[in-house]
């Protein structure tokens, strides 16, 4: 591999740069790395396994804005997003699949939604809404009404009184929150030296009101439950090791347009920490995380941990400040942990100078999972930290991963690969990056070999041999590529939409580099 030291770019360089790409690489096109499909949106009691008839999407209340959001893992992102059949008013985002109906009044479908992907590969399903009052539920601390019954004229006005006036024949309805501040509070918890909340007998699907401002405060106590959590456009803070946990084998959770934040782990001992904690017991199928702000976690994870998690999608979220280790030595942003295979990861923006981004040998080491899609994330570490870590049990390693278009200040490194035996089976694909870092992490237990990192106990002979480092751009915070925001910095703009996470103007047709350059650009003087 040819090594370039990068410069700022005359305008006769970037010119036959352009040439050189359209003449050389003219029908270039990367395959997916899985099968496209919609996971979150299909017929009721259709799917493997089947989405309940009961799920938040086939129901709306007349005259409360109507709010889901297409989850669409594997296929060649970015997609395009259509509707069919849809009652008057229902609109579609055609660019992110968020799915708006301000006003429903009467049932509707089947309504057909279609998703084409860059290769032209097109999947479609439909499903129906029934626009009714029953099966749900409001909660309103500011109601002035004497009776609390749940209904719209007589909410409950706490989570108390949610946990403590529903039971088992309540479990499917859908509670909507209404503007104003609410607690948890210990109720009925499995382990005494945790403070919990349990929710076995309580409805889980949380949505704010249209418009209004939810704000739920932890106290410290951490919600538990068996079953799906559908949570939508609510602010959870103050809590000690976990927000919510989520026993194993549980199907169809989603988690959207939440904000979580503060969260500070109180056991020194590793118990999972992290706001969201998806608990092994069976396998627990399309798991989508879209659109959430994490923040301020200290000794724990913003996502995670994840146990026997199949087909997930976790996209356009925002991780940030993290608080540091802790008392548990943990600090990760995604902790996928074990059995998660064909997990999305897509278009989220993750900021951790300290700590562990996603992939770390401590609940985040995605133990026996196979097929993960990494794809146009905004990655920021530092220059000089680990990022990532994949593939460190070697009795359960993570094969087949794709990072693609992903934009990553900081290192990734790779275990448990023999240069001199790489399994036809396992495919490590890093291409189309922009990877930021100073070249230089070397120790007694890593070496950097052109930007990309491996554990040398374990990762042995060549290792990079096993590594398909394709057309990716790599270089030091000063050669001035990308700014403070991780964007291309001006004399690169027409690297946007090719390489790296921002989408730019996009071809179905991708340009790639010239193969066996590290740097685009050649050095001059």
């Amino acid at each position: 591999m040819m090594t370039r030291k990068h410069k700022n770019p005359t305008i006769v360089q970037l010119l036959l740069m352009v040439v050189f790409l359209v003449v050389v690489t003219a029908g270039f096109s990367y395959a997916a790395f899985f099968p496209l499909e919609i996971i979150n949106i299909k017929p009721a009691g259709t799917g493997s396994p089947a989405i309940p008839a009961t799920n938040r999407i086939f129901r709306a209340y007349p005259g409360i804005e109507y709010n889901i959001r297409a989850a669409v893992i594997g296929g060649l992102y970015p997609f395009t997003y259509s509707l069919k059949n849809a009652p008057t008013g229902m609109t579609i985002n055609p660019a992110t699949g968020e799915i708006s109906w301000p006003n429903p009044q009467s049932s509707t479908g089947p309504i057909t939604l279609t998703v084409t992907d860059s290769e032209n590969t097109t999947v479609s399903t439909t499903w129906s809404i029934d626009v009714t009052t029953n099966g749900f539920l409001f909660v309103d601390v500011n109601s002035q009404s004497t009776i609390e019954n749940g209904s719209i004229e007589s909410p409950y006005k706490s989570i108390k009184s949610l946990v403590l006036y529903t039971d088992q024949t309540n479990l499917n309805d859908i509670v909507y929150f209404r503007n104003g501040n609410y607690s948890f509070f210990e109720y009925q918890g499995d382990i005494q030296s945790v403070p919990e909340m349990n929710l076995r007998k309580t409805p889980t699907t949380w949505i704010g009101f249209p418009g209004e401002n939810i704000a739920i405060n932890g106290n410290d106590v951490r919600a538990r439950t068996t079953n799906a959590i559908f949570l939508d456009n609510l602010t959870f803070k103050n809590f000690g090791d976990n927000a919510f946990v989520v026993q194993g084998g549980v199907d169809y959770q989603t988690i959207r347009r939440c904000v979580f934040s503060d969260l500070v782990a109180v056991r020194t001992e590793n118990e999972n920490q992290g706001f969201l904690y998806f608990n092994s017991g069976g396998p627990g199928n399309y798991l989508v995380i879209q659109d959430n702000e994490f923040s301020y976690f200290t000794g724990a994870s913003a996502i995670g941990s994840m146990y026997d998690t199949y087909h997930a999608l976790i996209e356009d979220n925002y991780i940030h400040d993290p608080g540091g280790t802790g008392v548990t030595g943990i600090n990760n942003g995604i902790g996928a942990k074990s059995r998660t295979d064909y997990l999305t990861v897509r278009k989220n923006k993750i900021i951790m100078p300290i700590g562990t981004i996603f992939g770390h040998a401590m609940n985040a080491i995605m133990f026996n999972a196979d097929y993960i899609d990494i794809s146009f994330n905004l990655f920021s570490a530092a220059e000089n930290k680990m990022a990532h870590t994949f593939s460190p049990r070697t009795d359960g390693p993570t094969k087949n991963i794709s990072y693609y278009r992903n934009t990553l200040i900081g290192y990734i490194r790779f275990q448990n690969i023999d240069g001199n035996n790489c399994d036809p089976g396992n495919k490590y694909i890093v291409k189309n990056n922009v990877i930021i870092n100073d070249n230089n992490f070397n120790d007694w237990a890593t070496k950097t070999i052109d930007f990309i990192s491996y554990y040398t106990p374990t990762a042995k002979n060549n290792p990079q041999n096993c590594i398909d480092d394709i057309d990716n751009i790599k270089a030091t915070m000063s050669d001035n590529i990308i700014d403070n925001n991780g964007e291309f910095s001006p004399g690169y703009s027409n690297y946007k939409g090719t390489y790296g996470y921002q989408l730019g103007t996009y071809s179905n047709t991708r340009p790639a580099s010239p193969t066996g350059l590290r740097i685009l650009i050649s050095s001059s003087n």
